[in-house]
């Protein structure tokens, strides 16, 4: 995992730039494992309400430290406007999300 660390070395990748498959293969060789096939996976994010988005994005690592260093008020109430422009007419919340996936062999 020292390969995806972000160094003072630019030819380091970072996690993000394993979204590019050249980058992914190379890891996955780096990793002494034959790369089979790379795809990607839709996999919406989907809430009934926005008391359920709340609970679920609050959930994350990030969202604890950020309630940590100010309030959980103040994060819900961040998460709410970000969720906006997600809301669906019955008060659903959908984000679109595509995930990259590796499958590979030793």
């Amino acid at each position: 995992m020292a390969y995806l660390r972000r160094g003072d070395d630019d030819d380091q990748p970072d996690t993000l730039s394993l979204s590019d498959e050249a980058v992914l293969r190379t890891f996955a060789l780096n990793a002494a494992l034959q790369p089979i096939e790379i795809f990607d996976l839709a996999s919406p994010w989907y809430y009934p309400d926005l008391a359920t988005a709340l609970t679920g994005l609050k959930s994350s690592g990030v969202a604890v430290k950020a309630i940590e260093n100010s309030t959980e008020q103040a994060v819900d109430q961040a998460h709410a406007a970000a969720l906006q422009p997600f809301r669906q007419a019955d008060g659903s919340y959908k984000i679109a999300a595509t995930f990259r996936c590796l499958v590979a062999k030793v």
